[in-house]
């Protein structure tokens, strides 16, 4: 039989596990919810001076800090720390719009001209550190660092094995492209609208741009000097630094975090929401899950873990579909579709109200 004692102190053992599952949930619910997040962030350069103007957003934390670093040798390295700067820069910044620094360049880099230096700007909530570029296109990226992270899961064949994968370090565009940002690209190639252009339910200037073929993305990325990410930056970038979970926040579904199919919370959407309605990852990526598949740049190999390369891996050398990640606002009856670690793949050519993408570069060597 069992003893009073033994049952309090099984009932104990219970109640600590518990203690401890609940604590370890709120440390990663905490860590996904405060991420600080730039936005709108624009560079002016005129009279040797370079403005920044940004807004920052408040997804939790305290004591913002935002600095600067410069780059004079193409983005290489950014080891200039602009001295003769004013404006909302330092420590203990407040959230808002509008917000301004201005730095006179002209005197800590004499000479060097305003257009050949390159901007970070960094910001940090005592929890995360961001660092955010703007690139060609005009849409912000922020920087994924260089590391191991466990790629695959246990869940699909197609998945398996887990296994590390090292990549260097590599600026993501925050959010998808959206039908503002690809009109640009239009207006300035004369290349052949998508499929679903003219659909009210796909074309908000703020929503993803939907109908690309791979080859389409290919080139607005390749107008842009940008890249398509491969499968396995992609899948580094929406896990945001968690190790092991099934979505960017956790293991829960939840329409708080996400555009899938149906509404509710947060998700009052029936087709494709604009960029940016739901919080970040813990990178400060937006819609990494739902909202839109997303083109990689490889070749897809249903066995292609088994033999993947753990350094930098680019995909097979050939095949005859391309790598989709990250599912839709039409997805989440099988909530398998939209877990960090799902791979589908469609034909290149092929053309959805589902399908966008967003784009990465590459640090220059």
């Amino acid at each position: 039989m069992f003893s009073i004692r033994g049952i309090t102190s099984i009932r104990l053992k219970k109640y600590l596990l518990l203690t401890v599952f609940n604590l370890l949930f709120l440390f990663i619910l905490s860590a996904y919810s405060n991420v600080p997040v730039i936005r709108n962030m624009q560079i002016q350069r005129e009279s040797g001076n370079i403005k920044i103007i940004y807004d920052l957003d408040n997804y939790g934390g305290s004591n913002f800090q935002i600095f600067v670093t410069a780059s004079i040798d193409g983005g290489r390295t950014y080891d200039v720390s602009p001295v003769s700067i004013t404006g909302e820069v330092g420590e203990n910044i407040e959230p808002g719009t509008g917000k301004e620094i201005l730095w006179n360049a002209s005197i800590d880099l004499p000479g060097v001209p305003l257009e050949d230096i390159k901007i970070r700007l960094n910001v940090n909530n005592g929890y995360t550190q961001l660092t955010y570029i703007i690139g060609n296109d005009n849409a912000l990226m922020v920087l994924i660092p260089a590391g191991e992270f466990q790629m695959g899961s246990e869940n699909s064949e197609n998945e398996m094995p887990v296994h590390t994968v090292y990549l260097d370090d590599f600026y993501m565009d925050v959010h998808e492209v959206t039908n503002a940002q690809y009109q640009e690209f239009l207006n300035a190639t004369g290349h052949e609208p998508p499929e679903y252009w003219n659909d009210p339910r796909f074309n908000a200037p703020d929503q993803p741009v939907v109908g690309v073929t791979w080859y389409d993305a290919v080139a607005y990325c390749q107008w842009a000097g940008k890249r398509l990410p491969t499968e396995a930056e992609w899948e580094k970038a929406a896990r945001g630094g968690l190790v092991g979970y099934k979505y960017p926040w956790g293991d829960t579904l939840t329409r708080d975090n996400a555009n899938y199919v149906g509404t509710g919370g947060t998700d009052i959407w029936n087709d494709t929401s604009p960029v940016r309605s739901f919080a970040p990852n813990g990178y400060g990526l937006f819609d990494m899950i739902g909202n839109v598949y997303e083109w990689c740049l490889d070749y897809y190999d249903y066995n292609y873990y088994s033999n993947s390369p753990g350094y930098n891996p680019m995909g097979p050398e050939e095949g005859n579909t391309r790598v989709l990640r990250g599912g839709s606002c039409y997805d989440g009856y099988l909530s398998d579709y939209l877990r960090v670690a799902s791979r589908f793949n469609y034909y290149p050519e092929t053309t959805n109200g589902i399908i966008g993408f967003r784009c990465v570069m590459d640090i220059p060597e």
